[in-house]
C-alpha cells in the first residue's frame, strides 16, 4: 500500500478518473460529489490517493477556492473502498493516519492560514470522538471542533451541506467564517 499527492504522480491519472467514475455510477450517498462537474482536479492542490495492487483503495483531497484565500478542506470528497472499510463502515483510518496528516503538512509547507475538515453524518458527541481521535494521533496539529453545524457548500439548502467542522489552524489569527445554525 502507497499513499501519493496524485499531482506528483500523474502516471495514476487514468486510473484516479476511473475511479471516480464508478464512484459516480455507484450507490454512494454523495456520488454526486464525484461528477466532473464537482470533483474539478483544479480546485485540489494536493488529491491523496492510496494505492493497493494496482487499484486505488482510498482518495480526498485539499480542496480551496471557496472559503478564503489561504483557507482550504482537508479530506474533502473522502472514499475508501467497500473491501477496505471498519466494521462501522466508517473511513477513518485512512483519513486520520495518512491522508489527513499529509494535506495539512502540504497547507502548512504552502502558506496556508487553516483548515478544515467536516463531517455530515454523526452526532455531536461521536464528531467529538472523531476530533479527540485526530488529536491523540500525535502528529502535531491541534484540530478544534466548532460549536454548530456549518454550512460547508456556504450558500446552498442541501442539508448535506450542514457539517460539523474541526479547525486546524496554522496562523494564530486565523478564522473560518460560514454560516452556522445550533444543532
Amino acid at each position: 500500500m502507497k499513499h501519493y499527492n496524485l499531482h506528483e504522480k500523474t502516471e495514476f491519472l487514468d486510473l484516479f478518473l476511473s475511479t471516480i467514475s464508478k464512484i459516480y455510477k455507484g450507490n454512494e450517498p454523495l456520488s454526486r460529489n464525484y461528477s466532473p462537474d464537482s470533483f474539478k482536479l483544479e480546485e485540489f492542490p494536493y488529491i491523496s490517493i492510496i494505492v493497493e495492487d494496482d487499484r486505488i483503495i482510498a482518495l480526498s483531497g485539499l480542496q480551496i477556492g471557496r472559503w478564503g484565500e489561504k483557507i482550504g478542506r482537508i479530506s474533502s470528497r473522502l472514499w475508501v473502498d467497500n473491501s477496505k472499510r471498519s466494521k462501522t463502515s466508517m473511513p477513518i483510518e485512512y483519513a486520520s493516519t495518512i491522508m489527513i496528516p499529509e494535506q495539512i503538512k502540504y497547507a502548512q509547507d504552502n502558506d496556508f492560514d487553516l483548515v478544515f475538515w467536516s463531517s455530515h453524518r454523526p452526532s455531536m458527541r461521536v464528531f467529538h470522538l472523531m476530533v479527540e481521535r485526530a488529536n491523540n494521533r500525535k502528529y502535531g496539529y491541534k484540530h478544534i471542533p466548532l460549536p454548530y453545524l456549518y454550512n460547508v457548500c456556504l450558500n446552498s439548502n442541501d442539508d448535506s451541506c450542514w457539517q460539523h467542522v474541526a479547525v486546524v489552524k496554522l496562523k494564530d489569527d486565523a478564522e473560518l467564517n460560514l454560516p452556522y445554525k445550533n444543532n
